[in-house]
């Protein structure tokens, strides 16, 4: 996650390549669970428990979403010496203040249809809402809260849904920005979603 009323930019670190292809996916509340789902999957990498980390990507043609930026950066420097680019939020998202992105960039390939042997990407929530809760056999207490003030956020609907992206349950926070929630067995992701 990132603040939206923070920094609003996104650093990217490259060392030893000369080209970058930077792409980016704009997701809705009606992809991210699947995509968030589809990104855990690049943990489950067995060399990843060995202190490696390769380049095992999740495709970017199978996140769902809207491809609203791509574009091939020049990184060159000299050999081993580390270039850092900085991506901002208000340039790649137009008007758009918050939501979340599917970035991905990975060193650009001589022939475009090849896969990329080196990369990186994130799946960033760009947001001022903050979610903290604690659970028992019975209930979820869910606290909502805003970024940029600290206080409590009411009037926030906060959703349980499954992993297939079914809402369960919902409930709106009340003044102290707390909701409750029964526990579901098919309960897997918390969001929530401030009325504007």
């Amino acid at each position: 996650s990132q603040l939206s009323g923070g920094q609003r930019r996104f650093d990217l670190v490259t060392v030893n390549l000369s080209h970058v292809r930077l792409r980016a996916k704009q997701l809705d509340r009606h992809t991210l669970i699947h995509a968030l789902r589809g990104y855990q999957s690049y943990y489950n990498e067995p060399r990843w428990n060995e202190g490696v980390e390769p380049y095992r990507e999740v495709d970017f043609n199978v996140v769902p979403g809207r491809v609203f930026f791509q574009t091939n950066l020049s990184v060159m420097t000299a050999p081993d010496q580390a270039l850092r680019t900085v991506l901002n939020w208000d340039d790649l998202l137009g008007s758009s203040r918050q939501g979340a992105v599917f970035l991905v960039a990975e060193m650009a390939p001589d022939n475009p249809s090849a896969r990329a042997s080196r990369g990186t990407q994130a799946l960033i929530q760009l947001t001022d809402l903050g979610l903290v809760w604690k659970s028992s056999r019975a209930h979820y207490w869910i606290s909502v809260f805003s970024y940029r003030t600290g206080r409590p956020l009411a009037g926030v609907t906060v959703r349980l849904l499954t992993d297939d992206n079914e809402v369960l349950l919902e409930k709106i926070t009340g003044p102290k920005g707390m909701a409750e929630l029964p526990r579901h067995e098919k309960g897997a992701w918390q969001i929530g979603r401030a009325h504007v």
